[in-house]
């Protein structure tokens, strides 16, 4: 019985295939072991919350803790996230202390008035302080309250994973919610 070239090289080719899949698979699982091990002991480990919009299953991670994004990109951070609420606070609250102060700069005595200065100065480190303790708190906050009738924002808070990485933390939330 006379085996045909063609044929000898196509069986030789998925035996090969079919071993370097196998090598592979095994190699990804003893990575992904590897993750797991690395990622218990890690020291780069954050929390993160997972919201799931129950229509569509969109799911967001946002990670729990300081926002160093807020903290040194404060207004620009604002706009891209979207937080117009946040915006119009801060330009009312701004807004009223400059105008205050424009009043106390006409009315007082200039020798207090240095003082007032000082303390309406600390007024902006403070909110970029605060904007960074609190500004991924303030982004499950808009994920999960709705403002209006029309708002379709009806995520909600499902999990908190510990992870290094957004993606990593997607991975786990998806290999329990798949598992359990």
């Amino acid at each position: 019985m006379e085996i045909d070239n063609t044929l000898l090289a196509g069986i030789m080719t998925s035996l090969a295939t079919l071993v370097a899949a196998f090598i592979t698979i095994s190699s990804v699982k003893k990575a992904n072991q590897n993750l797991e091990e690395t990622d218990k002991y890690s020291i780069f480990n954050k929390t993160y919350t997972i919201l799931v919009r129950e229509s569509d299953n969109n799911t967001i991670v946002i990670k729990d803790g300081f926002s160093w994004v807020a903290f040194f990109f404060h207004i620009f951070w604002l706009f891209f996230s979207k937080l117009w609420e946040a915006i119009f606070t801060l330009l009312i609250i701004f807004g009223g202390i400059f105008v205050h102060l424009y009043i106390v700069e006409i009315t007082a005595n200039i020798g207090l008035l240095k003082y007032y200065v000082k303390f309406v100065d600390s007024a902006p480190p403070l909110f970029v302080l605060l904007l960074g303790t609190f500004g991924n708190g303030l982004l499950i906050r808009k994920y999960t309250h709705s403002f209006c009738l029309l708002d379709n924002r009806n995520y909600k808070v499902v999990d908190s994973v510990v992870a290094t990485t957004k993606a990593n933390a997607l991975l786990k939330y998806m290999e329990k919610y798949n598992n359990g």
